[in-house]
């Protein structure tokens, strides 16, 4: 699975900042828990939880890759 542990970072960043439920959780830890996720995923798809999102797609080198998101909820 192809994807960008910076931009994990970054939406964990947020994420943990935002959601009440995850206080005391740092943003690396989210970020290795939204890869572990990502890589349960086997098909293009997204699952939203925590609020982020996690988009697979077919990645045009091959395989698959995976985008981090916030998700609208989180607000």
């Amino acid at each position: 699975m192809r994807y960008d542990m910076d931009e994990f970072h970054e939406v964990a960043a947020v994420v943990v900042k935002y959601n009440k439920h995850l206080k005391g959780l740092s943003a690396g830890r989210l970020a290795h828990d939204m890869v572990a996720l990502a890589h349960s995923m086997d098909k293009p798809g997204y699952t939203a939880t925590a609020g982020y999102m996690l988009t697979v797609f077919n990645h045009p080198e091959g395989g698959l890759g995976c985008k981090p998101s916030i998700s609208h909820i989180i607000f």
